[in-house]
């Protein structure tokens, strides 16, 4: 596994503990914005899962898991649609995603 998958997987294992203990302090804010983070992360684990899988290759898209830094990374809406266009989310499930994000 690449480094940069590898330190993705642990950064979403680390959101998914941080979001448990928020949970467990009941504090609201932690959960919205570890919530988010959460839902981020796995749309991008589906988009750089259905390439290999589709091109039957073991390529990755690493853009999609970090930024250079002469590089801007990825919007969560730029991530929102790019589901939207594979078919991993459906319309509805788009729209929710936008308007959830604009609160």
């Amino acid at each position: 596994m690449p480094d940069v998958l590898e330190q993705f997987l642990s950064g979403m294992a680390a959101a998914c503990v941080k979001f448990n203990e928020a949970v467990e302090k009941r504090s609201a804010i932690e959960c919205i914005i570890l919530g988010a983070a959460i839902i981020d992360g796995q749309l991008r684990m589906a988009l750089i899962l259905r390439e290999p899988l589709q091109s039957n290759s073991r390529s990755i898209q690493e853009e999609l898991l970090c930024e250079a830094d002469d590089e801007r990374g990825v919007s969560e809406r730029s991530i929102f649609r790019r589901c939207r266009d594979a078919g991993i989310v459906d319309e509805p499930l788009f729209q929710r995603l936008g308007a959830a994000y604009d609160k």
